[in-house]
């Protein structure tokens, strides 16, 4: 609970992004994990491409050991 709107908001959560090389352009495109292979349309020069599927258990466990974001709060916040 804020008590006013000046004070600095905690993280609700973290968003862990994966990084992948666009085979046709060859920017890097930056996509949520996935445990399943997907085909992703690159925002840069549109073409598609299918992702190697990123294992669900490493994620969560990142998740896990920063409290899903809040672990990088400075303890003088906390």
């Amino acid at each position: 609970m804020l008590l006013n709107k000046n004070d600095p908001v905690y993280p609700s959560g973290m968003e862990i992004m994966i990084h992948y090389v666009c085979p046709h352009c060859h920017k890097t495109v930056r996509v949520p994990p996935t445990p399943r292979e997907v085909s992703v349309t690159c925002p840069f020069c549109k073409g598609r491409f299918a992702l190697v599927p990123v294992d669900d258990s490493s994620i969560k466990f990142i998740q896990v050991m920063t409290l899903n974001g809040l672990a990088a709060i400075p303890q003088d916040y906390l």
